[in-house]
């Protein structure tokens, strides 16, 4: 079963369209994968959106709705919240394990 880590920017194309959204989508969209995101996303998440708003790409109800619908996903675990340390990625290198990550989304995604 593949398995995709999302960084915050990776991942706030799912929930705004922007460039790089159909690729996010198409991997969120895969048959039998599995979608991490590190604790830290569900604070970076939040920025992401404030700062559409701030730079006056979303209004305050947008990103009202971007919150909720990410919440949803979390809560319905479409999205697995993991806890990155150190010591999991450096005991990870030597791993075989089917069900760790095999790609990271955001190099996928065009720098903007």
């Amino acid at each position: 079963m593949p398995g995709y880590f999302f960084d915050s920017s990776a991942l706030a194309k799912h929930y705004h369209v922007e460039v790089g959204t159909a690729e996010v989508d198409r991997i969120l969209q895969l048959p039998g994968a599995r979608h991490f995101i590190a604790r830290l996303a569900l604070v970076e998440i939040r920025s992401v959106f404030a700062g559409k708003v701030r730079t006056g790409v979303i209004i305050e109800d947008d990103f009202r709705l971007l919150r909720r619908r990410f919440l949803a996903d979390v809560t319905a675990r479409r999205l697995q919240v993991v806890r990155l340390t150190n010591a999991s990625s450096e005991s990870q290198e030597g791993s075989s394990s089917n069900t760790r990550p095999t790609a990271v989304c955001a190099p996928l995604m065009p720098s903007i």
